[in-house]
């Protein structure tokens, strides 16, 4: 007792709080941490109806924690529209199919995400979870063969024309949220 008393005299509780704090900071972070949103690496398949092939490719998308919050009373109020993990800054970039015929356009666009953030799902462009309408990896049904991702990341990053976006069969951005 009197050791305590004295250190408390000193001015000390506070270093002991301190000690405290920081060992259980420590044990706390040792939980599994969910990363923020962020452009990550992914790999994705791109397929159209008339080419025999399907290839898969890697690229960047957004994906991450977005915090958000739900109501203690929902049927009170209308429900609080849950952010999603989604780009902020994206460009284009273009793979070619191999094997498609002649006449059938054998380029597939896709985004790169540049930067991400927390932000509202809209539907015309991105995927918001929910069923999957689409595949994600190349379907056996509609290819003949899947080939694995190019060795070296891809090149051709220049913006397609605007109707070849459209043309596109490559599925709508891909969010883990």
């Amino acid at each position: 007792r009197e050791r305590l008393m004295t250190w408390q005299r000193c001015g000390q509780p506070g270093l002991l709080l301190w000690m405290l704090l920081s060992v259980g900071g420590v044990w706390a972070s040792r939980g599994p941490l969910r990363p923020l949103c962020r452009p990550i690496n992914a790999t994705l398949a791109a397929e159209k109806e008339a080419c025999p092939i399907c290839i898969t490719f890697t690229t960047s998308i957004c994906a991450g924690y977005c915090p958000s919050m739900v109501r203690v009373m929902p049927a009170a109020l209308p429900p609080i529209p849950q952010p999603v993990c989604t780009y902020r800054e994206l460009r284009f970039a273009s793979i070619r199919l191999p094997g498609c015929p002649p006449g059938v356009d054998p380029m597939v666009s896709f985004p790169v995400a540049l930067s991400c953030h927390c932000g509202p799902c809209r539907l015309k462009t991105t995927d918001c979870g929910g069923p999957r309408d689409h595949p994600l990896a190349c379907a056996p049904q509609t290819s003949s063969s899947c080939k694995d991702p190019p060795s070296q990341p891809l090149t051709s990053t220049s913006t397609p024309t605007p109707g070849a976006s459209r043309r596109s069969s490559h599925p709508l951005p891909i969010n883990t949220s």
